[in-house]
């Protein structure tokens, strides 16, 4: 049983694991964490050298069944695919919901 709690414990931890493996393989690692391959970049300089060249390539992300049902199918701004949907739907929120001119409609008076 002491066994079955060994990946929650080392969890707080994590911080020290990837400094150890910075240390040992360089600011980007790559890691499978259960059935994802996952990229993990350890410095700012190196995150953003990677996104000013691929920024495209990393924008979208994998969908899972409770994504899409929970996400309306992709309709929401946070689960869309990134092109001209994703920029549709920015565009709505910014101008509709985040413009301070418009919040003014939601507070009390």
């Amino acid at each position: 049983m002491a066994n079955s709690w060994q990946p929650v414990g080392s969890w707080f931890y994590a911080h020290r694991t990837l400094t150890d493996l910075k240390q040992k393989y360089g600011d980007i690692i790559g890691l499978r964490l259960g059935a994802v391959n996952t990229m993990v970049i350890l410095s700012a300089k190196a995150a953003s050298e990677f996104f000013k060249k691929h920024d495209l390539s990393f924008a979208e992300r994998n969908k899972t069944e409770t994504m899409r049902v929970h996400g309306y199918d992709q309709g929401s701004l946070a689960l869309a695919p990134y092109g001209s949907y994703w920029r549709v739907l920015r565009r709505l929120v910014t101008v509709e919901m985040l413009d301070p001119r418009k919040g003014q409609n939601f507070s009390e008076q």
